[in-house]
């Protein structure tokens, strides 16, 4: 996680209703969410306070919202919390810190804090990400892309599945570590196809291990909305899939409701894509995709 600090500069005025929000589950939890204000800052943190019900976290989180919004003295008010619980999250990996900022590892993080993690849903996270856009002064991309007459997208062929967070940039990077020690990063995207009134109802979820170079391919999983999957690993990698797709399905447990609304919102915008122009090339020149293909066998068709 990046190194928390305190904020100096001005914060956008955010209203207090867009940062609160009710958990999922049987026993009454909410959540203030404080995201990090500067435009130009790519750290992906935001601040939580958690309690029991909206009215205690209006009440005895004001302090640290104003003192937030201020951009200085939040850490000393922290301290003076009562009865609520704060900490530092990472929107795309839900790595945990405290609130001065060191890095709490699953093992060592309280299990109050764990448990609060472990019921964000798809919506919450998202919710969060909106925020976290939003909060640094962007309009809604939501109203932008339904909006726009024409969207571009670069390094997409027709036919190709198109990755959701291409088309809906505010969106969180789903990050993954399997291995604590190690600290090996993995990244998920859900693609779709975005052919107007296709309804073939199949999507792609892209498995990649994060490195320095290249992103590594673990896998895909081929899902239809019906909820028929198929695992396909890279060689090698089946077992890291397997894991990687448990761990997928335990952070959305409602994971097919949010791929078919993903592919509403592609279908809605597949008339607005501009088409890439095809290229001249030679039938039996390599194909310009860099597949090593002669063009006839490969994007021609």
């Amino acid at each position: 996680m990046n190194r928390m600090v305190q904020h100096s500069a001005q914060a956008p005025s955010i209203g207090v209703d867009k940062g609160l929000f009710e958990l999922p589950g049987k026993e009454p939890l909410w959540i203030w969410v404080h995201t990090c204000p500067h435009k130009n800052c790519d750290c992906r943190n935001a601040f939580i306070i958690a309690g029991e019900s909206r009215d205690a976290l209006l009440t005895r989180g004001l302090p640290v919202h104003e003192a937030w919004q201020a951009g200085v003295g939040y850490a000393t008010v922290v301290d003076q919390l009562e009865e609520l619980t704060p900490f530092f999250m990472d929107i795309d990996t839900l790595e945990v810190a405290d609130p001065s900022g060191k890095t709490l590892i699953p093992l060592e993080a309280p299990q109050r804090i764990t448990a609060i993690i472990d019921r964000m849903d798809s919506d919450i996270l998202d919710a969060i990400a909106m925020l976290w856009y939003t909060g640094k002064g962007h309009p809604d991309q939501r109203d932008m892309v339904f909006g726009a007459p024409s969207i571009s997208v670069s390094d997409w062929r027709v036919g190709g599945m198109l990755p959701y967070c291409e088309v809906f940039k505010w969106v969180r990077s789903d990050i993954y570590f399997l291995d604590d020690e190690a600290k090996t990063a993995f990244n998920i995207q859900d693609m779709y196809c975005i052919t107007p009134g296709c309804e073939c109802g199949d999507m792609v979820v892209l498995f990649q291990q994060l490195s320095q170079y290249e992103p590594q391919t673990v896998g895909i999983a081929e899902v239809n909305l019906s909820g028929a999957t198929v695992l396909k690993p890279e060689p090698g990698q089946e077992e890291t899939l397997n894991l990687l797709w448990s761990a997928f399905r335990k952070r959305h447990p409602a994971y097919l409701a949010r791929f078919a609304q993903h592919d509403a919102d592609m279908k809605s915008i597949g008339k607005k894509v501009n088409v890439p122009t095809r290229p001249k090339v030679g039938r039996n020149e390599p194909c310009p995709c860099g597949s090593g293909k002669k063009y006839k066998k490969c994007c021609w068709a």
